[in-house]
């Protein structure tokens, strides 16, 4: 372990550790705005500021509710919120208004920080600038109210994470300063970060991979580049990794996986991109072929795999320069540095000292799916290679039996990549005898009647699917997933249904 990370080990305080430990890179580049460059010096000084405005704003120690429209809001918001000493909520634009109440009233928020102020149109308080960056950020104070036990553990942690996307009551996965600590210390080995480096932020604040990309990359001595809007087009993020020299990217897999496709015919100049990874979603060795045949085949490509509740990414795998053209899954790999990964008959456990304290709603504070508060059941199947890495099989519940053979339905996902679909979502449903039938919503260019014609050359029949709804992209939640009670909904849709033929 390194000096750098052996103080980062023994701090209380991620902000004020950062500030200590980049002293001797005061001029460096630390961030890379919309509009300018700012040195470690500068980010300090600002971050410093806006957080001391937080703090004089806040009634009591808590959390801080952060809601950005803007790419170039992010970071600045994450910093100032450390700096403040707060636990950071992040939400989004997408969620329920009456969602985002929720949070701000029964998760004991403090505060909501953001960079439009007609998000703060519905609290009491005064508004008032939080200049910082370049993110032309506003705050309002909420109201002191007495705090159960429960909510006043909300303070000590770094942030809190919602995954269950814009649907049903909000949970939230609780990440202490601790777990959150040696995660970045984690992903300095595992990327093999320097000073060298830019990282771009990406991923929205509400999604976990936003902390990945910023604290490791400062830690390390490197600079973060500000995304210039929420999804940009594959032109404009190609503009922005060539004009900032980014060299490492986090990427959705089904963002990914529409570049790559896009990839297939072109030569991008991108010379300072070396490494890109993927996660949130399986991915398929038709996927990293694609790729690998691209213009971007040369650079290197990271398989991550992690939930919320193991801390962001949990393992990861190295695509080799040659994949084969198959729809098996990509391997999920090995463990990062500070993880371990067992299986209870095909379940993945994930133990570790990155674990998450439990999950969050409005009714308390519960520890379901820890086991002892030394493992976490992920709810995944897997299944371990002879090497020792692992594969991505599929969820508990999306296993299912056709004709007494038992499938995943991840398979069949898989089948309609290949075939020329962009995305697949594969549901079922029971027939008047019982029977268990396959359903399938695809983002696709291609004719639903050419797509299945080529699916029959991978499938078997009795996995056809017996109908397909071919839509313009699948929809998603606030965290980039595909949101599935929607899916299931425009599947349900008898005007978008293209029935099954006659074989």
């Amino acid at each position: 372990m390194t000096p750098r990370n052996e103080t980062l080990m023994t701090s209380t305080n991620i902000f004020d550790l950062l500030c200590k430990q980049s002293v001797a890179q005061s001029d460096d580049v630390a961030y890379i705005g919309t509009d300018r460059e700012y040195s470690y010096a500068e980010l300090f000084e600002q971050s410093r500021s806006a957080g001391n405005l937080i703090s004089a704003a806040m009634t009591r120690p808590g959390p801080v509710a952060v809601i950005t429209s803007m790419s170039a809001a992010r970071v600045p918001a994450v910093l100032a919120v450390a700096a403040a000493g707060g636990t950071l909520i992040p939400m989004d634009l997408e969620w329920p208004a009456e969602w985002r109440r929720t949070i701000i009233e029964k998760f004991a928020c403090t505060g909501v920080l953001t960079d439009d102020a007609s998000m703060l149109d519905e609290l009491d308080g005064t508004v008032l600038p939080v200049p910082v960056l370049g993110g032309d950020l506003v705050m309002t104070a909420c109201r002191a109210k007495p705090i159960t036990t429960w909510q006043e553990h909300l303070s000590t942690l770094q942030y809190l994470i919602f995954t269950s996307g814009s649907t049903g009551a909000p949970k939230g996965v609780g990440m202490s300063v601790d777990a959150a600590r040696r995660h970045i210390v984690s992903t300095i080995a595992w990327l093999n970060l320097a000073p060298s480096d830019r990282v771009l932020q990406f991923a929205r604040l509400a999604f976990d991979t936003s902390q990945e990309e910023i604290w490791p990359a400062l830690f390390a001595g490197a600079t973060v580049v500000a995304g210039v809007v929420t999804t940009p087009t594959f032109s404009q993020l190609q503009n922005r990794i060539r004009d900032c020299g980014v060299t490492v990217l986090e990427l959705p897999t089904a963002y990914w996986r529409q570049w790559a496709s896009y990839l297939r015919d072109r030569q991008p100049d991108l010379p300072s991109l070396a490494t890109v990874i993927l996660g949130g979603e399986a991915a398929y060795e038709c996927d990293a072929h694609m790729w690998r045949a691209g213009g971007l085949g040369r650079v290197r490509l990271i398989n991550s795999y992690g939930p919320t509740e193991a801390g962001i990414t949990a393992s990861a795998y190295e695509v080799p320069a040659m994949v084969p053209d198959t729809p098996d899954p990509l391997p999920i790999g090995y463990p990062l540095p500070g993880k371990e990964l067992m299986l209870d008959e095909s379940e993945l456990l994930i133990s570790g000292s990155t674990l998450a304290d439990g999950y969050f709603t409005a009714d308390g504070f519960f520890t379901d799916r820890f086991a002892g508060g030394r493992f976490y059941r992920t709810g995944d199947l897997v299944r371990q290679l002879p090497d020792g890495s692992f594969v991505f099989l599929g969820r508990v519940d999306r296993q299912v039996k056709i004709l007494g053979r038992r499938i995943e339905l991840e398979a069949i996902e898989a089948a309609l990549v290949r075939a020329g679909a962009l995305e697949a979502r594969v549901e079922t449903s029971n027939d008047v005898r019982g029977r268990t039938r396959l359903h399938a919503l695809v983002a696709a260019d291609v004719d639903v009647d050419l797509l299945r014609s080529k699916l029959r050359d991978i499938l078997p029949d009795a996995l056809m699917p017996a109908r397909i709804v071919a839509v313009g992209s699948l929809p998603k939640n606030a965290a980039g997933k595909v949101d599935v009670r929607a899916a299931r909904l425009l599947i349900a849709e008898p005007s978008n249904i293209a029935p099954a033929t006659a074989s």
